[in-house]
């Protein structure tokens, strides 16, 4: 808990909820897995839906708490689709319905596709000079971007991105930023990967 080093109540409470929903849903997802099998034939329809709800908690519950502690205005999850090489948008904050739902990026495309490829988190702004990143910073509009892999052992292919994003000049990510995402990204991928 003291690695996060959240400085405001809302950073404890982001981080305390995570915390929460990762273990609750954990130990739900267990509880229900061992009494849905003893009641019930495995069915993969039942035990995809049971899946797609607590990933769906999980990675709203991650937004959350990272949009939190960062002081992001808004972001999103994409994940990978299971047929071909796209990401979609799975949680969002600050998007509309219509982007949302329209939204299919090839995987390899854009600051996503350079932070799954790197499998590293990327902090871009205006002092980044990589030409090769600045190429891809479009919306003039945003102050600073931060976008991680979601990565789950042992598959060392990402199975997501996490993207935030702030237009305000006062809340500017920093590296302490990224640091503290990879933890998040490391509690994730533990609740994730179980």
């Amino acid at each position: 808990l003291l690695s996060f080093k959240p400085h405001t109540y809302s950073g404890v409470r982001s981080l305390l909820n995570l915390l929460e929903e990762v273990g609750s849903s954990l130990v739900q997802f267990a509880y229900q897995a061992s009494q849905l099998s003893a009641i019930l034939p495995p069915t993969y329809k039942a035990d995809q839906a049971v899946v797609t709800y607590y990933t769906d908690r999980i990675l709203n519950a991650l937004l959350e708490v990272a949009a939190m502690a960062t002081g992001a205005e808004g972001g999103s999850v994409m994940v990978r689709e299971a047929q071909g090489n796209l990401l979609r948008i799975r949680v969002s904050q600050g998007l509309s319905e219509s982007v949302v739902a329209d939204t299919r990026q090839p995987q390899d495309d854009g600051l996503a596709g350079v932070a799954a490829r790197q499998r590293s988190i990327l902090l871009v702004d205006e002092a980044t000079d990589d030409p090769f990143l600045k190429r891809f910073m479009r919306r003039k509009e945003l102050v600073s971007s931060l976008v991680a892999p979601l990565t789950l052992e042992p598959d060392p292919e990402p199975v997501g991105v996490l993207n935030l994003r702030t237009a305000n000049p006062e809340r500017r990510f920093t590296q302490e930023h990224v640091e503290m995402l990879r933890r998040l990204l490391d509690l994730t991928a533990i609740a994730l990967g179980s």
